[in-house]
């Protein structure tokens, strides 16, 4: 994640996962300034390591204005 984010120039970071594999990878991002948000699948499924993270990072999928955000909606024929 380092190499591409640095070769890439990335902005910010949106991550759907609940998993405290991506520990590391969002506190990285934090320290960086560059995490947007982590969206949770399942906000009382997530990993206890994402407890303390500020409530400006996180956030559920099941948040209606996330959801407004990011609904896919497929044109009829």
């Amino acid at each position: 994640m380092r190499k591409l984010y640095k070769r890439e120039g990335i902005n910010k970071v949106v991550l759907v996962s609940g998993d405290g594999d991506y520990f590391k990878m969002v506190d990285f991002l934090i320290k960086e300034n560059k995490l947007e948000k982590i969206l949770f699948p399942a906000r009382k499924k997530a990993s206890s390591l994402y407890r303390g993270l500020a409530p400006k990072y996180f956030d559920s999928i099941d948040n209606p204005d996330i959801k407004r955000k990011i609904i896919y909606i497929k044109n009829k024929k």
